[in-house]
């Protein structure tokens, strides 16, 4: 590497990638690992957001029920959280 700053992922707890400003060197394994806990992560706060918030994405109504597909689609986007 060029003569710059560097951070060596150590994964002992002190590693704190959202503060880091320059390059990190990692095992591929562990960026895989920190990939899979980041979508598992933003999946269950998706879950909980929808099972929250159930009847903004699913009215029940005399005949069974309607699904807002426009809400989910802004939740999938990032553009709304409901209610």
């Amino acid at each position: 590497m060029e003569n710059k700053d560097y951070w060596i992922w150590l994964d002992d707890g002190e590693d704190h990638l959202e503060s880091l400003v320059c390059p990190v060197l990692i095992e591929a394994y562990q960026l895989r690992a920190l990939i899979e806990k980041a979508k598992r992560k933003e999946w269950e706060r998706v879950m909980t957001h929808i099972t929250d918030n159930f009847q903004y994405y699913i009215e029940g109504t005399n005949d069974g029920f309607i699904f807002h597909k426009d809400r989910w689609d802004a939740l999938k986007s990032g553009k709304g959280e409901g209610e």
